[in-house]
């Protein structure tokens, strides 16, 4: 999967639900980061459960590749271009691939041209079986039906420099979709081997943004790494434990040695009986499907009919319903928002301004019940001694039990 996101901030809940939807492996992303922001925003942020996130270490506009947890990869540096990001993947055949995600700036200088053609060799000359380069490479002045470009010095040098390294543009359709501008091809995808990519669709964008999400499959069958072994300590025999440490009897050394000396008996004897006693498992990955409900799920879907449509026809009314389907995800995620993030937010907003005797309670569930009658408006007392049991009194209220 890959996208021009333009600021992954407000599109993150999104992002979540079409992965969690469509299953990609690998996530290609560019421009992750807002244009004019006036902090820095922390990738750590922009993380996604059950992927490992690798970005372009020259950050401007922010490059990212997500790969899912278990694959076998390895982190390719390139360092002359501005905005690029690279792994290489083991294959089982014993063979690598090696992925890359470009992106290139409307306004990039001479030299940085220069230094793009200069990665795409290199790239083709890492010792690799197989290139994949995805990317928003901005050449919208080159027609990749037909192969012609006008005379347009960088677009032509770009041409000509995939031609010679033999590569294949698989991406022929547009991209990008504004208003009334006339579609363009601004996102690109490369390979060393023609029947390397495979399916290749065109999907709606996430949110409002105006380029398009790209899914399609790499025809090669990658290594994944076998999960890790721990030890399943809801199973272990600790009544057995017992009786092997009671049949040691450590009592007879603790005279006989120093302090150090029974520490150490003490943690190795707790290592054998956790070897003997305690069984092996493999650790799978926690990944559980993020907040989703069946509405978000049903508006995405409705979101990309919508959009298929509005692709073939190219009317106004096409055009609306889209924009209005686009309109619900946003509304339903949110409400997932809301669900997740509001008694958090809400307790930390307010929590200067919470009477002393809501703050102090024992217990969680007066803590909440407190929160809801402040929330609510309402006047109400505690007794400092007052248990989960006992009821809340409120004033002009009826006492109600917890």
């Amino acid at each position: 999967m890959y996208t021009n996101c333009d600021s992954m901030l407000n599109k993150k809940e999104e992002l979540i639900a079409r992965v969690n939807l469509d299953n990609p492996d690998f996530i290609l992303l560019t421009e992750m980061l807002p244009k004019n922001v006036a902090t820095t925003v922390d990738f750590v942020n922009l993380c996604i459960k059950g992927f490992q996130l690798f970005v372009s270490p020259n950050c401007s506009r922010g490059t990212g590749l997500f790969v899912r947890e278990g694959i076998s990869v390895s982190e390719v540096c390139f360092n002359e271009f501005v905005e690029s990001v690279w792994v290489k993947v083991n294959l089982r055949v014993n063979e690598s691939i090696l992925i890359g995600c470009v992106y290139r700036s409307p306004n990039s200088s001479n030299n940085n041209n220069l230094l793009l053609l200069e990665l795409l060799k290199k790239a083709d000359d890492f010792n690799v079986d197989h290139v994949v380069v995805v990317g928003d490479f901005n050449y919208k002045f080159i027609n990749w039906e037909t192969m012609e470009v006008p005379m347009e010095k960088h677009s032509r040098d770009f041409l000509e420099c995939t031609d010679d390294l033999f590569w294949f543009q698989h991406c022929k359709i547009a991209t990008r979709f504004r208003n009334d501008n006339e579609p363009s091809t601004l996102d690109l995808v490369f390979s060393n081997d023609e029947s390397l990519i495979i399916n290749l669709k065109c999907t709606p964008p996430l949110g409002r943004s105006d380029l398009v999400v790209l899914t399609f499959e790499i025809d090669c069958d990658y290594y994944v790494e076998d999960p890790p072994v721990v030890r399943n300590y809801y199973k272990g025999d600790y009544d057995g434990m017992r009786k092997y440490i009671e049949e040691l009897d450590l009592m007879q050394y603790c005279r006989s040695l120093s302090v150090q000396e029974l520490a150490l008996l003490i943690e190795s004897t707790i290592q054998e009986c956790t070897v003997k006693f305690v069984p092996l498992r493999s650790r799978t990955s926690n990944n559980r499907k993020p907040l989703m409900n069946r509405d978000v799920e049903k508006a995405i879907k409705r979101k990309h009919k919508a959009w298929n449509v509005f692709q073939n026809r190219r009317d106004i009314e096409s055009r609306q319903e889209y924009v209005r389907c686009r309109n619900k995800v946003t509304a339903e995620k949110f409400k997932l928002n809301v669900r997740k993030k509001a008694f958090v937010v809400r307790v930390t907003d307010d929590w200067n301004s919470l009477p002393s005797n809501v703050v102090n309670q024992s217990s969680v569930n007066l803590f909440k019940a407190g929160l809801e009658k402040v929330w609510s408006g309402h006047h109400f007392k505690f007794c400092p001694y007052m248990t989960e049991e006992d009821s809340i009194v409120i004033e002009g209220q009826m006492s109600f039990d917890l």
